[in-house]
Formats: C-alpha cells, sequence, structure tokens
C-alpha cells in the first residue's frame, strides 16, 4: 500500500509519500513544539536522536512541529509516534485514535515542569495547571512514558507503568590536547542558570583578580552577562552570543576548566548531566557542584572536581590553575566513560530493541524523499493565536484566513480559526464554516464540541442531539460542567484540575475525605501550589 499526502501552498502542488511497497522499514515521527530547533534540548532530545534511529537501519524518522500541515496525517499513521511534552487539544484525540489502530504513542518529559524557577514567567503556559493538567494526562494515556533521568522518574514514574529512561548522549569527542595560555574558565548556558550564577561571580571574580594570565569566557544571554558580570575586568572577559550546538561546542574548545553551578532546586534536581559531558567531550576538565545532577561522577575518581560552596569554588580553581596536569586525566576518564556508556549511536540501540517491543505493525517505509517545512504557513498559524490571545481578534483572522487561502486543506489553521471566532461571540460563522470542511479523524472531536457550542446559542433546538454524540465526557465538561460530580471526571483523568479543585471543596464542606482521593489532591497541589483548598485539604485530612 502506498500512502501519499497530496497539499498545495504559495502556489505549487506537493505530494509527500508516507509509505512504500518496498516494505523495508518502520516509520517513526516525532512531534514538538519547539519554534527554536537550534537549542541544545532540541538537539539531544528531538535532533539527535533521530539521527541515531535512523543509523540503526531500521527506521525512518520524521521530526514535525505540530503546527505543519502534514502533522495530522503523520500522527495517524506513524508506526510509532513520540509526543514531545505537549499539552495541546487535539493531543488528546491523537493519543486515543492511534490506541484504537493499534499504534503505539511514547509521551516524553525531559524536565521538571512543576518546578520551574524564577526565569519563567508568572503568565507562561508552563505555570498554568491546565497545561500542567495536560502534560500529565497525556502522559497517563500514552502506552510508554520517556524521561531522561533517574530523577524524573522518582518524580513522574507512577505516571505510566511503562517507563522508557534514555539519558541525553554525545555525539561528539575532540581530541585531548594541551590548550594554550591564557588560562580560560568558561560556561555556557541559558537564563534559568541566573542563581547558579549568582552563587559563585563573587569568588569567581576575586579569582580572576588574583591572576593576571586567567580569562573568562560566557556563552549566552548578553543581557545576564551585563546584569551578573558587568563588573569583571572586560581584558580577562568576552561574551559569545548565545546559538546553535555546534557554535556552543566550539566556544567549548578553547576553555581549559568548564563550570558547572548548580542550586538545589526543584527545577535542577532533575537536570541532566550533560554539561559536564560537553566539557570532557571538547578537552576541558568540568568544576561540578555537589548536585544530584552530577552525583554519579563523584564516584568515579579523577573524572571531574566538585565543590560545595563559593569558597571551595576559588579553592578548586586555585589547584586546577597551578596543577594543570591534573586535568588531561580527567578528561580522558571522562571521554572514557562517554565511549562506554553515553556514546548516541549504544542507546539508538538500545531504543530500536525498545521500540520494537512496542510496535505491533510491519515495516512499510523505504527511503523518504526530502521532508518540507512549510515555515510561513506555520508562522502564519502561529500569529493568528499570538493575535488571539491579546485579544486583536482583527489581526488573528488575518493571519488564519492567510494560512487558510495558502492552503485550504490546513486542519491546525481550520481549528485555531474555530476557537477565534467562539471567542468573538461569531458562533454563526462557526456553523457555517463546518458546513463546507471535513475533518480529519483527529481534529473531528474538536470540531464537534466547536460546532455544539456554537449551535447552543444559535440553533439550541440541535444542542442537545450534538451533544450527544461528543463521546468524550472531558469535551463534554467543556460545555457543560454543572453535568457531572468531580468524582466522574476524576475516574477518567485523574490529573483534571478543575475536578480536583471541586473535590477539594466539596470535602472541606462536608468535613469528610476518602483515601481513595489522596493522590488526585497531591497532584493538584503540585500544578497549582497556590490553590487554599487543595492545601487546606492535604494538611487538614492528609497531612
Amino acid at each position: 500500500m502506498v500512502g501519499i499526502v497530496s497539499v498545495r501552498w504559495n502556489g505549487y502542488d506537493s505530494k509527500y509519500q508516507v509509505e512504500s511497497t518496498n516494505m523495508k522499514k518502520w516509520l517513526i515521527v516525532q512531534a514538538y513544539w519547539y519554534f527554536d530547533e537550534i537549542t541544545g534540548e532540541f538537539h539531544y532530545r528531538v535532533e539527535q536522536p533521530s539521527r541515531g534511529l535512523r543509523e540503526t537501519g531500521q527506521f525512518e524518522v520524521i521530526n514535525v512541529h505540530i503546527f505543519h500541515p502534514f502533522f495530522p496525517h503523520l500522527a495517524e499513521t506513524a508506526d510509532l509516534l513520540i509526543l514531545h511534552l505537549l499539552p495541546d487539544a487535539e493531543i488528546t484525540a491523537v493519543i486515543k485514535h492511534r490506541r484504537q489502530k493499534g499504534l503505539p504513542t511514547v509521551f516524553e518529559m525531559a524536565d521538571n515542569f512543576l518546578e520551574v524557577g524564577p526565569w519563567v514567567a508568572d503568565e507562561d503556559a508552563h505555570r498554568n495547571p491546565i497545561i500542567r493538567q495536560n502534560f500529565l494526562y497525556h502522559a497517563a494515556l500514552c502506552d510508554a512514558l520517556q524521561l531522561n533521568t533517574t530523577r524524573l522518574q522518582g518524580i513522574f514514574g507512577s505516571i505510566n507503568d511503562h517507563i522508557l529512561l534514555y539519558e541525553n548522549q554525545m555525539d561528539v569527542l575532540a581530541p585531548v590536547q594541551k590548550k594554550t595560555a591564557p588560562f580560560t574558565i568558561g560556561w555556557g548556558g541559558s537564563i534559568g542558570h541566573r542563581t547558579d550564577l549568582i552563587r559563585i561571580k563573587h569568588a569567581l571574580k576575586d579569582f580572576l583578580l588574583a591572576h593576571d594570565d586567567v580569562h573568562f569566557a560566557y556563552m549566552g544571554q548578553e543581557e545576564l552577562f551585563r546584569e551578573l558580570f558587568n563588573d569583571f575586568p572586560s581584558e580577562k572577559t568576552s561574551v559569545t552570543p548565545a546559538g546553535p550546538v555546534n557554535a556552543y561546542y566550539d566556544f567549548l574548545k578553547n576553555l581549559h576548566v568548564g563550570i558547572a553551578p548548580l542550586q538545589d532546586t526543584g527545577f535542577n534536581y532533575c537536570r541532566s548531566d550533560i554539561k559536564h559531558l560537553e566539557y570532557a567531550a571538547a578537552g576541558a576538565a568540568s568544576l561540578l557542584s555537589k548536585a544530584p545532577a552530577y552525583l554519579e561522577h563523584l564516584n568515579q575518581n579523577g573524572s571531574a572536581f566538585f565543590f560545595d560552596s563559593p569558597d571551595e569554588f576559588k579553592q578548586k580553581l586555585e589547584s586546577l590553575y597551578l596543577h594543570r596536569e591534573q586535568i588531561q586525566p580527567a578528561v580522558e576518564a571522562t571521554q572514557r566513560y562517554i565511549k562506554s556508556r553515553r556514546w548516541w549511536l549504544n542507546q539508538a540501540e538500545l531504543k530500536k530493541e525498545h521500540y520494537l517491543q512496542l510496535i505491533k505493525t510491519e515495516p512499510g517505509v523505504n527511503e523518504l524523499p526530502e521532508f518540507p517545512v512549510p515555515q510561513s504557513l506555520m508562522t502564519h498559524v502561529r500569529l493568528g493565536i499570538h493575535h488571539m490571545d491579546a485579544q486583536n481578534f482583527d489581526q488573528s483572522l488575518h493571519y488564519f484566513n492567510q494560512a487558510i487561502e495558502l492552503l485550504p486543506a490546513y486542519h491546525q489553521a481550520h481549528y485555531w480559526k474555530r476557537e477565534l471566532l467562539l471567542q468573538w461571540g461569531k458562533n454563526s460563522e462557526v456553523i457555517k464554516s463546518l458546513e463546507s470542511y471535513q475533518a480529519n479523524a483527529i481534529y473531528q472531536p474538536l470540531a464537534i464540541q466547536q460546532l455544539c457550542a456554537a449551535v447552543k446559542t444559535e440553533m439550541p433546538d440541535q444542542y442537545e442531539q450534538l451533544f450527544a454524540q461528543i463521546d468524550d465526557p472531558l469535551l463534554q465538561y467543556s460545555l457543560e460542567p454543572e453535568r457531572f460530580q468531580p468524582e466522574d471526571l476524576l475516574a477518567v483523568n485523574p490529573y483534571h484540575y478543575f475536578s480536583i479543585r471541586q473535590l477539594a471543596a466539596k470535602i472541606l464542606q462536608e468535613r469528610k475525605a476518602s483515601p481513595d482521593y489522596q493522590t488526585c489532591l497531591e497532584w493538584g497541589h503540585k500544578m497549582d501550589p497556590e490553590n487554599t483548598d487543595i492545601d487546606e485539604c492535604l494538611k487538614r485530612y492528609f497531612p
């Protein structure tokens, strides 16, 4: 059987073949939301694993943004679908539809999103309890949950019975060579490490001022450097703007010592140890916090150097400066560890073994043609959503209409346009738009929900009939929350935030609590630590 996706945008036709009669390989699709595909997170969790899986010779792999026009078809048909922390409404339908067809889906979490730090704004999606609820629910629905540290497994391992643990891997190793002067200490990373850097900045400055031939190299956001290190001697520092992973690796090659300060926080507790491996892969010694992320290496004598306070940080820098002969053995020891336990192709073989245990279909894909990425179309949807959130409804409609004009069968643009019209109160236009539009299997449940919401005011006599066609109680709840008891919805989705809130209020009113709901309330507290009812319930009935 040959499956063809036909689309048209920017004036030309494109046909994309996703199945072949040669029957050679399985198709894996990795779906994600990242718009910045040059980050380390994208490299280690999406791009590098896809290359590794291809190298096994068993898989073809497509990495696809959820706004890509091909996403619905690929999500329906892939032999294995990997969802990278996606909370979106259609993802529930994707998982359920694939399960009905006997196709496995894996959900991946790479960070502890329940413990994000002060660098994440209050209005950011990762702080939204509804978004957090969807992360948890989707992880529970999938056939397996994929994590990258044992500490994440300790927090989220109870969500899914099938846990796949894949630590971040290295795919580059530079020859270990003697470094030239000046003695260079370096750090590269994101604004999420701001408080980590604050802890050691004064010790680092003192070390720089104490020696003429030392240098501090920084790679990251220039505003952060100006905030934290602007009083450092300019002749002793250099700033490289944040950039793609390859530029980061080039930056690391000039370091004698790479530093990795980590404060004791819930988010840092679950971080990967990849920074240590990156330093060693580039030929630099690692000076690491005695933090959970790095404790495994504490027991590997000589592979890294550790500190527990700013004073010890400075002492270890002094020791490495005076005894540089320590650096090469440490780097060589870590590179041996990378080759034996953290090399990307070795993990690809392990993933192949695990994924083939999940896949029940026969391989049906030959080599795929180049995958087209219509950035302009996807940007139209992104801008449409941005303006909708800002209540700029006219501008939002403009972008959605442009996307649909370019590609009439663009399901995501149709879905978001209807969401806009509902928010705008243009219910009759929602009804009209669905008269001439046929949603695919993934977007069909959401289309019925949207039609039901529009019909409620425009054609109330048809409302109950349409409402009965919605087979997901969670979608029904979004239209008629008063029809449901919290216990009923929690039986479907134990992470349903509004039901947990209702349950907490009910428990406080009735002054009794069943132990059956302790876990739900605990997750509710993690999703929204500031909810007073949930907090009071836990303190009073489950201390």
